[in-house]
């Protein structure tokens, strides 16, 4: 048992000989529901906030076969002339262990209203470690596993060219720029893997076949400098808009006739994956890859399953917040205006007096002048007495006028009530009537289109299906985003 075991973790350590000469990067099969993984200038495409996440257990069952995990995030910036984004990735490998942590921005170049080229740069630093201790040899003083731990911390760097446009797209990208130059220094027998670059090639389409169905045919050449190549070739299938499904066959050339390198223990494989949209921001995905090289008898496959979310960003990123708070505060200026009045000097206040109506008397005592008479004094009494009088009919004339008015304003205040009434109920009888000539024709129209030939009805059809679309372009065109992101 011992034996079978020491010959498997042989042969793996054979074929993974990156871990003592040159690391491979890893290789998820969902990479095309994110190729911020592959492409640096991927950040922000999707013009929203993009969380993603993979997990990978390749080769099931086999002995220290690798374990991936990924997380990334970005969203754009700027109006869309922009992406940041962030991307950490753990990839465990036997005794092997490989953490890579990146920092992503990319500028989106707007050629047209459907077209972006884009150009991203990754930096950030990847931490190379080797736990001999966990290994199981016959010879412990074997330099290729030691029995002690050691690590190596270096900075990298990554670049990637990507256009896109409403149905197509098509990347460049390399990684592992610094990593391969940089100089360790360790103590004897101890022995850290160096990264090697790689270069990817990426390209891809969508296709409508009908209103719910589309094909989204694209591939990828993976080159590692001075190593192998590996090719997916994959078919998607999309339906409503809501289920991707799809196969991938992979294949591990040697395209440049590297020396001293085989594809016996290559990346041949056939995938199966599909992806589900859970409502319009969360997206769940799973892939299984069935061995076809020298291992298929060894393992029971590969699984990897992605879980990726999706947010607009658009109200957050492109407006400015102004504050509404008032230039003064009322209830302080209040405040101090009544303490300053409470200690002025209040004035005495004057005695009150009521005063009383006067009356006009019915007789008036004049006062004894000796050049008035007697008569004289009762004729201004009397004209006392009608001047009263004179004042109460006016004033009752004066009510009688004004209760007169009341009465009017409110009869056409009645009047313009029931004008209004009729106009509204007017109106409803015309919008009814109006809607009812529109469902008939329609109705006309249907039948119409329905005793046309097959074809003719299919193009008009398809001419309401484009006047619909431009009409949604054009919302997204007021913010300079693209059309139709989701696909890629």
């Amino acid at each position: 048992m011992k034996r079978k075991f020491l010959f498997l973790n042989a042969v793996f350590m054979l074929m993974f000989f990156r871990v003592v000469f040159a690391q491979q990067d890893a290789q998820f099969s969902q990479y095309m529901f994110n190729g911020l993984y592959v492409n640096p200038a991927y950040a922000g495409y999707k013009e929203q906030l993009n969380l993603h996440t993979f997990y990978r257990n390749q080769w099931t069952g086999f002995p220290g076969a690798p374990k991936t995990m990924s997380l990334s995030v970005d969203a754009p910036m700027m109006q869309y002339n922009m992406g940041l984004g962030l991307q950490v990735n753990n990839d465990k490998v036997g005794i092997e262990n490989s953490l890579a942590v990146f920092g992503i921005y990319s500028y989106r170049l707007k050629i047209n209203d459907e077209a972006r080229l884009s150009f991203g740069l990754g930096a950030g630093f990847i931490n190379n470690s080797l736990d001999g201790t966990n290994s199981i040899v016959d010879d412990s003083g074997d330099e290729l596993q030691p029995g002690v731990k050691s690590s190596a911390f270096t900075p990298d760097l990554k670049f990637g060219v990507y256009y896109n446009d409403e149905r197509f797209y098509a990347g460049v990208s390399a990684t592992n720029l610094l990593s391969p130059y940089m100089v360790y220094s360790v103590e004897e027998n101890q022995i850290i893997p160096k990264r090697s670059p790689h270069i990817y090639l990426t390209s891809g389409g969508l296709v409508d076949i009908t209103d719910n169905v589309k094909l989204k045919p694209s591939f990828l050449l993976k080159q590692e400098l001075k190593g192998l190549s590996t090719l997916d070739l994959n078919m998607f299938v999309l339906l409503h808009d809501k289920f991707w499904v799809g196969t991938s066959y992979r294949a591990g050339l040697n395209l440049f006739k590297t020396e001293g390198k085989n594809t016996t223990f290559g990346s041949n494989s056939v995938v199966f994956l599909s992806e589900f949209y859970l409502g319009e921001q969360i997206r769940l995905g799973y892939a299984y890859d069935f061995s076809l090289n020298a291992l298929q008898g060894l393992n029971s496959g590969s699984h990897e399953i992605s879980l990726g979310y999706t947010m607009d960003v658009s109200n957050i990123l492109g407006n400015t917040y102004h504050s509404r708070q008032p230039k003064g505060n009322s209830i302080k200026v209040s405040r101090e205006r009544t303490e300053k009045a409470s200690k002025e000097p209040k004035p005495k206040e004057a005695e009150k007096t009521i005063e009383k109506p006067k009356e006009i008397p019915k007789q008036v005592q004049p006062a004894p002048v000796k050049d008035h008479s007697e008569a004289e004094a009762k004729a201004k009494a009397n004209k006392a007495v009608e001047i009263e009088k004179l004042a109460e009919r006016t004033q009752r004339q004066l009510e009688k006028a004004e209760a007169k008015k009341q009465r009017e304003r409110e009869k056409e205040a009645a009047r313009k009530l029931e004008r209004e009434k009729r106009e509204e109920e007017a109106a409803l009888k015309a919008k009814a009537k109006a809607e009812e000539e529109v469902a008939k024709a329609r109705e006309e129209k249907t039948k119409e289109a329905q005793q046309e030939p097959k074809s003719d009805y299919e193009k008009k059809q398809e001419k309401a299906r484009v006047e619909a679309e431009k009409k949604a372009k054009k919302l997204r065109r007021k913010n300079g985003a693209m059309v139709s992101p989701r696909y890629f």
